[in-house]
């Protein structure tokens, strides 16, 4: 609105002056060329103004395109990453989560957490590892487990606990004793430990 108030104003003085100009005789060879010089920064200044009304709209849409690229972007940290607080990892993690004592908290609907080996197959051990909760399909089984990963289509579950196992279900003690839902009555009911010339006792 500044530019074309401004050529208003322009054209109007333009008008006053040619007119006195006009009714000057010593003044009427100049007038050809003050009408050229006017006319010419008139059609500068409309120029401007057009190019004006053009680019402020192509800036807005390069800094929405930026901020939709950033939004989806994924952000590599090239140096050690320190958090003092705590951390959400997954799709549901919200503001304002609420921790309480859980330092690291994985929040979505399908919850795994993999380790991939990426060392040299020929000298080191490459076996990747995944720790699972619940299964993800519809129905499903509700658990925690550790798999064993030789592909993503190639997996074996060593090791499972099902939802609802009581407590001390499996229960290992400081002498290597292990111990089976039978803790809670005081002393091992049951054990496993080693001796020589086989695999294990159980003794109930």
């Amino acid at each position: 609105m500044d530019n074309i108030s401004y050529i208003i104003r322009f054209l109007d003085n333009l008008r006053t002056n040619l007119c006195e100009f006009l009714s000057s005789k010593t003044t009427i060879i100049m007038t050809k060329y003050y009408v050229k010089g006017g006319l010419a920064v008139l059609l500068i200044l409309i120029v401007q103004l057009a190019f004006s009304q053009k680019t402020v709209p192509k800036k807005q849409n390069e800094k929405l395109q930026s901020v939709e690229q950033n939004a989806v972007a994924d952000s590599v940290i090239r140096n050690n990453l320190v958090v003092v607080g705590n951390a959400c990892i997954g799709l549901h993690c919200a503001d304002g989560e609420s921790f309480v004592f859980r330092t690291i908290l994985v929040k979505e609907n399908n919850n795994r957490i993999r380790f991939e080996d990426t060392s040299d197959t020929g000298r080191f051990g490459t076996r990747d590892w995944e720790i699972e909760t619940n299964a993800s399909s519809k129905e499903g089984g509700e658990y925690f487990a550790i798999n064993d990963i030789e592909s993503d289509s190639a997996n074996t579950t060593p090791f499972k606990i099902e939802a609802n196992a009581p407590t001390n279900s499996l229960y290992v003690d400081d002498g290597g004793r292990i111990d089976w839902n039978c803790h809670a009555y005081g002393w091992y009911s049951s054990y496993i430990r080693q001796c020589p010339n086989c695999t294990f006792r159980a003794r109930c």
